[in-house]
C-alpha cells in the first residue's frame, strides 16, 4: 500500500518468477568434457513505480495569510484531487544465457519492459477552475540487449590473463501517449512560439523515443543572403524559423554502450587489476581492480552483475558512481557537471517513467540510501541533489551487485522498480590487527576545445558587421574598435587593444589528492574495522575547491554460534568552495580584445578587474 496514490488505488500488487536449465548438467551434455557451464534463464514479473510527490493524488490548500474572518484564517482550494490515481505498472521480461568452456565465458540477455499507466498531469476543462490534475496516461517500452564476452588467455593456479568485452544497446520509446500528452506537446510548441525559442523542446508521440530531440531542420546559410534556410515539416524552404515545423531530428541517448579491457592476477606477487577502455559515445581510458574472470551473476535466474574489491586492494575511484562507469554495459551514468562534488545520474536499462524518479535504489549494508522524493523535484533538481553517493568512500566498499530485472529486484518490493543497487561495505576479520595508509593523487586538465577569434580577428568581424548593412565607412565609427591611441579622443582605448584569452584565464591544472587510513582485526567475540578518509581536490576551473572528510566504523559482535549484533557508525563532512556561475561559458562569450584589468597609461596592469564603461 501507498499513500502516494488516490484513496480508491492504494494498493498495489506485483509478482515475480524465474527459471533456469543447466545444460550442461543433462546426460546427452555430461560427456562433453570442455563445456564446463551452459545455462538458460528466463525471468518475468511486474513492478510498480511510486516514487512520486506525495501530494499529487489529494487535494491541496493554500491558506489566506492576509485576511481573515471572525479572527480566522481561511483557506482556498489550490489543487483538485484523484482518488483514483492508480500505480504506474510495469511488466519485465528477461531471457539469459550463461555459457562456459576453459577459456570463454560469455553472458547474454535479452530484456522487454512495458510501462503503462504513466503518472502525467492531464489537462482540465476551465470550468473546473483547475488547469490540470495527475492522472495515468501512456505507455513506454524498454528493450534491448546486452553481451559480456570474458577471454581467459593464459591462467595457472590463480594466476591468470583474461581479455573482456561488454556491449548493451537499449530502445527506449514511446508507445501510447494519451490527449494530455497532445496538449503538452502543443504547449511546448506554443512557449517556443511566443518565446521565439530556437532551443529544443520536449514533446512526446507515438513511436517516437522517449529522448527524442526536437528542432526545426536546417540547411544551412543561403551564401547570398546570409540567412539561414529552415526546412518546413511539407519539405518547402524558409527563412522564417517556426515551432509549427519542429520535427524529431533523433535521439539523445546512445545507439550503445559498453566497454572492452582486460585483467590479471599473479599469485606470486599479490597483485591484481583491470584496464576498462569503456565506451557510451567517445573512448575514455580508467583504470581499476577488477573481479575475478571465473566470477559470474549471484542469481540462478535472473539478470545480475556482481564485482568485488578484494581485502587487499580498493576500487581505484573517487565516487561510487565512478567506479561502476563503465563496469555495467546497461548502466547509463551522467555526470549533472563538471563542478567538483555534482554528482551522476544514473539510468539502468532505460527510463520507464516521465514525472517519477528513475533513479535505481542504491543500498548500503542492507540499508536502503534514503532520499527525500517529497520535496524533490526530479526535472529541475541541482547537482548537489544527485550527489549522494560521494559519501560513500570507494575504499570501504567489499561488493558491489546490480540488480536488473523483476525477478532480481524484487525483494525490493515497489522501491526497486528502476532497478537496484547494492553495495557492501568491509568489514573486520579475526587475526592480527592490521592498519594500512594509503596516498593517491591525480591531475585533471581542461581540453582546449573549439577555436575562437583572437583579438584582432574580432576587432575586424565586429568592424565588418557595422559596415556590410549600409556599405558606409562611418558606421564603424565605433571607439571601441576603431583603433584610437589616443587619451585626448578615447581614454579607455588601451582596454579595447588587447589580445586576451579568456579561457586560458579561467582554466587550471586540477589538483586532487586522497588520503586513506584503516585499522581492522577482531577475536573469538568480536571484529572490529575502523576508517577514515580525507580528500582535497581542486578544479581545472579557477575558484573551485573541494575538501571531504569521510569516516566509517563496523562492530560485529558474536553472542553465540547463532546470533551475532552488528553496528555501524558513518559521518561525512564536506566543504566545497564554488565560483559564481558557469566560468567556462562566460570565457567563451566574453570580447578577446577586452583587458581583464584595467592598465595604466604605461600599459602595466592595476590587478583591479575592468568593468565596461
Amino acid at each position: 500500500a501507498s499513500s502516494v496514490f488516490g484513496t480508491n488505488n492504494k494498493w498495489g500488487t506485483f509478482w515475480s518468477a524465474g527459471l533456469a536449465w543447466n545444460l550442461h548438467k543433462e546426460r546427452w551434455l555430461e560427456y562433453v568434457d570442455w563445456m564446463k557451464q551452459f545455462k538458460l534463464r528466463f525471468s518475468l514479473g511486474s513492478s510498480v513505480n511510486q516514487n512520486f510527490m506525495s501530494n499529487n493524488s489529494i487535494a491541496s490548500y493554500i491558506y489566506y495569510s492576509d485576511r481573515f474572518y471572525n479572527s480566522q484564517t481561511g483557506v482556498h482550494l489550490s489543487g483538485m484531487a484523484n482518488p483514483n490515481l492508480g500505480w504506474e505498472q510495469k511488466m519485465d521480461y528477461n531471457l539469459g544465457l550463461d555459457f562456459r568452456t576453459d577459456h570463454v565465458y560469455v553472458v547474454a540477455d535479452f530484456y522487454l519492459a512495458d510501462t503503462k499507466n504513466l503518472v502525467f498531469n492531464r489537462t482540465l476543462l476551465p470550468s473546473t477552475g483547475f488547469s490540470m490534475v495527475s492522472d495515468n496516461l501512456g505507455k513506454i517500452r524498454n528493450k534491448g540487449a546486452e553481451l559480456g564476452l570474458t577471454y581467459t588467455v593464459f591462467q595457472k593456479k590463480s594466476s591468470y590473463f583474461a581479455l573482456l568485452a561488454k556491449i548493451a544497446v537499449n530502445d527506449n520509446r514511446i508507445l501510447q501517449v494519451s490527449d494530455a500528452m497532445r496538449a503538452y506537446n502543443q504547449q511546448q510548441q506554443q512557449y517556443a512560439k511566443d518565446n521565439k525559442s530556437e532551443l529544443p523542446v520536449i514533446q512526446y508521440y507515438d513511436g517516437m523515443p522517449l529522448h527524442s530531440i526536437w528542432a526545426v531542420k536546417s540547411l544551412g546559410v543561403d551564401p547570398v543572403t546570409g540567412n539561414e534556410i529552415f526546412v518546413r515539416k511539407n519539405g518547402t524552404v524558409t527563412n522564417t524559423w517556426s515551432a509549427t515545423d519542429l520535427a524529431n531530428c533523433g535521439s539523445s541517448d546512445p545507439l550503445f554502450n559498453g566497454n572492452f579491457g582486460l585483467t590479471y592476477s599473479n599469485d606470486q606477487t599479490g597483485e591484481k587489476g583491470s584496464t576498462d577502455f569503456f565506451q557510451t559515445k567517445n573512448f575514455s581510458l580508467k583504470w581499476n581492480h577488477s573481479q575475478d574472470p571465473k566470477s559470474h551473476p549471484g542469481s540462478s535466474f535472473s539478470a545480475s552483475v556482481n564485482f568485488s574489491s578484494p581485502s587487499n586492494n580498493r576500487f581505484n575511484s573517487r565516487s561510487i558512481d565512478e567506479a561502476l562507469q563503465g563496469r555495467i554495459a546497461s548502466l547509463d551514468i551522467v555526470a549533472s557537471s563538471g563542478n567538483l562534488g555534482a554528482g551522476t545520474t544514473m539510468r539502468l536499462r532505460g527510463v520507464s517513467t516521465i514525472n517519477g524518479n528513475a533513479e535505481p535504489l542504491i543500498v548500503v549494508d542492507g540499508n536502503v540510501w534514503e532520499s527525500d522524493v517529497n520535496n524533490f523535484d526530479f526535472n529541475s533538481a541541482t547537482e548537489e541533489k544527485f550527489a549522494e553517493l560521494l559519501s560513500v568512500n570507494p575504499e570501504d566498499i567489499e561488493q558491489i551487485s546490480v540488480l536488473k530485472d523483476a525477478a532480481a529486484t524484487a525483494i525490493w518490493g515497489s522501491q526497486g522498480a528502476n532497478g537496484v543497487i547494492e553495495i557492501k561495505t568491509k568489514r573486520g576479520a579475526r587475526g592480527k590487527t592490521r592498519v594500512s595508509y594509503s596516498y593517491r593523487a591525480n591531475m585533471t586538465y581542461q581540453p582546449q576545445g573549439i577555436n575562437l577569434l583572437n583579438g584582432g580577428e574580432y576587432t575586424m568581424y565586429l568592424k565588418e558587421a557595422y559596415f556590410n548593412p549600409s556599405l558606409s565607412d562611418d558606421a564603424t565609427n565605433v571607439k571601441e574598435i576603431s583603433g584610437l591611441h589616443s587619451d585626448a579622443e578615447f581614454s579607455e582605448w588601451r582596454m579595447y587593444d588587447n589580445d586576451t584569452d579568456w579561457r586560458k584565464a579561467v582554466t587550471q591544472i586540477g589538483v586532487e589528492q586522497k588520503h586513506f587510513f584503516s585499522i581492522n582485526g577482531g577475536g573469538e567475540k568480536a571484529n572490529f574495522r575502523v576508517s577514515a578518509g580525507y580528500d582535497h581536490q581542486t578544479g581545472s576551473i579557477i575558484k573551485q575547491q573541494l575538501d571531504r572528510f569521510t569516516s566509517r566504523t563496523a562492530l560485529d559482535f558474536f553472542i553465540s554460534r547463532s546470533i551475532k549484533v552488528t553496528a555501524n557508525f558513518n559521518f561525512t563532512y564536506t566543504n566545497n568552495h564554488k565560483n559564481n556561475g558557469n566560468l567556462l561559458e562566460i570565457a567563451y562569450k566574453k570580447m578577446p580584445n577586452l583587458a581583464i584589468y584595467e592598465e595604466e597609461q604605461d600599459g602595466v596592469s592595476t590587478g583591479e578587474f575592468y568593468h565596461i564603461k
